[in-house]
């Protein structure tokens, strides 16, 4: 249970919330140098928030880019980021999936399927930060 309250930890967005790393429970984190943990925390996270502007990060871009710098804990960020953190999250996407993939589009290949999924999961977020 408390892995899946300290997986935040691999969004950017989170580390103001998280104070100390040092007590990660995190399969793995304890493997990973303290200097990487240190400068995703202080620096490379940090950079990343203020340059998205407010926007959601997407975190497989985050994560490729500083792969190079945060080699130990880009590997780990990249196992963990995409676990759904309640049912609820399992939900929403469950239902997205049913409006996209209706009686009229069942001949879809899932690349088109994914998508149409992201086009319309990131219509909304677009639009709260557009208004």
């Amino acid at each position: 249970m408390e892995l899946l309250k300290e997986l935040p930890f691999f969004n950017p967005c989170n580390l103001v919330v998280i104070t100390d790393t040092g007590s990660l429970t995190i399969p793995g984190i304890h493997d990973v140098p303290h200097t990487e943990i240190l400068r995703y925390k202080e620096s490379l996270g940090p950079r990343a928030v203020t340059a998205s502007g407010g926007i959601p990060l997407d975190l497989t871009v985050f994560w490729n880019s500083v792969s190079s710098d945060l080699p130990h804990l880009s590997v780990l960020a990249k196992r963990y980021i995409y676990t759904c953190l309640n049912s609820a999250d399992a939900e929403r996407s469950f239902s997205i999936y049913n409006l996209v993939f209706s009686e009229r589009r069942r001949r879809l290949s899932e690349a088109n399927l994914k998508a149409l999924v992201f086009l319309y999961y990131n219509s909304f977020i677009s639009y709260e930060y557009i208004v």
